[in-house]
């Protein structure tokens, strides 16, 4: 017969024992073991407070960012990893279960926000839906292995804790994630008060990015030190529980696995490349937790974890039944014993008044007792409210730190009051949880057997809220700007000037290149003037040559001697023929006129053009001496404009050095300030309200505790006195009865008991 067939058959035996049938929640406690036993599912529940990563965790498990973890979120259903193959059909799909029955199936992980988160906008989500299924690749092969991420232990709705709590109970193992700064004294608490139902735990000390090496931490140190005070403060008790710690960073393996984030952190400047994602995921160590998983719930211990857990549990369990057991039958036995000694009725009646005379002053000690335990636990829930707030204080002050402008610091501070509510909220229902674990022993102190107890009921705290106002900076000071824009001033002036000057230049050059096209035009007017003239005179030909010949002529003179003296008065002068030299220009004088012709006809143009052309060329000439004039003003007006243009950005850089460090200033305040304002409604306000209504939680379960007790102290003083009266009616034979079937009961269970600690 295998050890799950073993197991639920001592279940139908005990469950026929009729003494047993008396006793509060037996039934229920039947049916919590069955079902475990017949679960074909392995559950893993992951555990861990607000700030202690539990949804970045699970994000990482699954390498997509699907799962809210935003501070104004909160994830309101119960959401199972159900193990599958990488090449399953359902591998990376989801299930959604409403509370009317109905279903819808998910192929996009991204809308799982929408039915798992408070601040879902399609459905009222603790209302409607039930619970959430993610199919994904947890271990190795088609183990039937489901980790369960309940909606956590703190700032649930009505319900949700006791749901929570239950799915630990039912779960066969757990991941229990532990905060930045480590195990707190709650963790201690409820880490033992979950070691009643299970004995496998993987702690996973998160965040170990945060580490500092060189302010002498390291995840190497802070693992050690908290598996030292797992053995030492916790475990030192349950040598047959076992459990695995491990540092991880559930950020760093998130965001190397989902390229959808581009940045580790928003304060980060540049994406992520693939090789630092790869050394991200190296960084994150979570492959150390994924191999302790490997190891721990490999298919062929599965069976032996399942079973021999609730075996461990249900053995436990009997324990308690045989204890209850044995205390109504040595009362009955006490009762018997007296009423069958020499002077029987005469002691009995005398012991009668002795359970009457003590009654008073056992009750008066039941109730100084849990006054003391009461008290005792104020003082440590005092306590347990300063350091967390202390801690709150320290967390919310690096977050001011960290804001890097006053717009950040402003928008920090709008949103500071419901963080701080939220996170005020952890602490208290943390504390509450703290208190119902402890009150829960006080009852195991007061009476073996715990009835009736249905956990601490306190008002909801409703907290005063804080009051944040942050300024935008004046800069503390009135900047002086008069210089910078006496600067700008000369700045826009010269810049006018430049302009002008670069008009100028242009124009000037539009103006010589026009008059050097003037110059051009009208020497070419000019040359082909003359052209036109050179080509008409030298088509007259060369000048015609001078003609020169003899010609004769006549002419008289004077008779010589004296015969010539009588002859030239009788026959008068003498007529004489010479001959002259004649030369002859009417030709080239006719040349001349048709050349002076031509000349006349062009000269005027040419001499019209001439002067155009000079005047061009006196006017390109002028240009030319004002353009160099123009661009000397240019080049001037130039470095004006650059050197007033550095010195406005010199001053610029001065009155901008001058704001950052005032901003700085004013932000370095107003981070002061809020956390100053943070601090005093942490240490004042919020303090004073806690203990106030622990004090007031306290002092309720003071009494409930107090009536419980004498309740319960006076029920058995009834029972004795009853026992006592069937002796004094000579009734010992029912009594003897009930002892012979108490004892009988108690063999069963002993031999139960003893059955199961064989199959070990």
């Amino acid at each position: 017969m295998n050890l799950q067939k073993q197991l639920l058959g001592y279940l139908d035996e005990i469950r026929n024992i009729d003494d047993l049938n008396s006793i509060p929640e037996f039934r229920g406690d039947i049916a919590r073991f069955t079902e475990r036993l017949t679960d074909k599912e392995f559950r893993i529940a992951v555990v861990g407070e607000f700030s202690s990563g539990k949804s970045t965790f699970i994000n990482a498990f699954l390498g997509k960012d699907i799962l809210s973890h935003a501070t104004t979120e909160t994830t309101a259903v119960i959401t199972r990893l159900i193990n599958v193959v990488k090449d399953d059909k359902l591998a990376y799909t989801g299930l959604v279960k409403f509370r009317n029955g109905s279903q819808i199936e998910l192929t996009d992980l991204k809308q799982i926000k929408d039915y798992t988160t408070t601040t879902s906008t399609k459905y009222k989500v603790i209302e409607d839906i039930e619970s959430v299924n993610i199919f994904v690749p947890i271990v190795n092969d088609k183990t039937n292995v489901v980790i369960v991420d309940t909606p956590g232990l703190n700032g649930m709705a009505d319900g949700h804790r006791d749901i929570t709590v239950d799915i630990i109970k039912k779960a066969h193992a757990c991941i229990y994630l532990l905060q930045e700064r480590g195990l707190t004294e709650t963790d201690t608490d409820f880490i033992r008060y979950l070691l009643n139902y299970q004995r496998n735990f993987i702690f996973i000390q998160n965040f170990i990015d945060k580490f500092n090496e060189i302010e002498g931490e390291s995840a190497e140190k802070k693992v050690a030190e908290q598996e030292n005070l797992l053995k030492e403060h916790v475990f030192d008790k349950h040598p047959d529980a076992q459990f695995s710690i491990c540092g991880i960073s559930a950020l760093q393996k998130l965001v190397s696995a989902d390229k959808e984030i581009a940045r580790l952190y928003d304060s980060s400047t540049e994406d992520l490349t693939d090789t630092e994602r790869l050394e991200l995921n190296i960084k994150s160590n979570f492959s150390t937790f994924e191999k302790i998983v490997q190891d721990q719930f490999a298919e062929e211990k599965l069976t032996k974890l399942q079973y021999g857990d609730t075996a461990w549990a249900i053995n436990h369990w009997l324990h308690e039944l045989i204890e209850f057991i044995q205390r109504q039958q040595s009362q009955a036995q006490d009762a018997l014993r007296e009423s069958k000694e020499h002077g029987a009725l005469e002691r009995l009646e005398r012991l009668k008044t002795i359970i009457n005379e003590k009654q008073p002053k056992h009750e008066k000690y039941l109730a100084d007792f849990i006054g003391e335990q009461i008290r005792d636990l104020r003082k440590k829930g005092e306590t347990y409210i300063d350091n967390e707030l202390a801690y709150l204080c320290e967390d919310i002050g690096k977050e001011i730190d960290a804001c890097i402008n006053i717009s950040k610091l402003i928008e920090k501070g709008k949103s500071m009051s419901s963080e701080l509510n939220r996170k005020l909220d952890v602490i208290y229902d943390k504390g509450k949880e703290s208190i119902s674990t402890r009150i829960i022993g006080l009852y195991h102190v007061i009476s073996a057997q715990i009835v009736e107890y249905s956990g601490i009921k306190s008002e909801e705290l409703k907290l005063k809220q804080i009051t944040i106002n942050i300024g935008r900076s004046n800069n503390a000071f009135e900047l002086d700007k008069s210089r910078l824009e006496n600067i700008k001033e000369e700045l826009e002036e010269a810049t006018e000037a430049e302009q002008k000057a670069i008009r100028e230049v242009n124009q000037r050059k539009y103006e010589i290149n026009k008059a050097k096209s003037d110059v051009n035009a009208f020497t070419w007017e000019y040359n082909d003037a003359k052209e036109r003239m050179r080509n008409e005179i030298y088509e007259l030909g060369n000048r015609p040559v001078v003609r020169t010949y003899q010609r004769a002529y006549t002419y008289y003179r004077d008779r010589e001697g004296v015969l010539g003296w009588f002859a030239q008065r009788v026959v008068g002068r003498k007529k004489c023929t010479g001959y002259e030299t004649v030369t002859d220009d009417s030709a080239g004088r006719a040349w001349d006129e048709e050349k002076r012709k031509i000349e006349n006809k062009y000269n005027p143009k040419i001499i019209e053009l001439d002067g155009k052309k000079n005047a061009a060329q006196r006017r390109l000439n002028r240009l030319k001496s004002e353009q160099s004039s123009d661009e000397s003003c240019l080049i001037e007006a130039q470095a004006n404009v650059k050197s007033l243009s550095d010195e406005v950005a010199k001053e610029k850089e001065i009155v901008r050095l001058r704001i950052e460090n005032a901003e700085k200033e004013h932000l370095k305040n107003e981070k002061v300030k809020l956390k100053t304002s943070v601090k005093n409604y942490l240490n004042d306000t919020v303090a004073e309200q806690l203990k106030e209504s622990m004090k007031q939680t306290l002092e309720k379960q003071t009494d409930y505790l107090t009536d419980w007790a004498l309740k319960n102290y006076r029920t058995a003083v009834h029972q004795k006195l009853q026992w006592v009266e069937q002796c004094k009616l000579e009734k010992a034979p029912e009594l003897q009865n009930r002892i012979t079937s108490l004892n009988a009961t108690l063999k069963r269970l002993a031999k139960v008991t003893a059955d199961m600690e064989a199959l070990k």
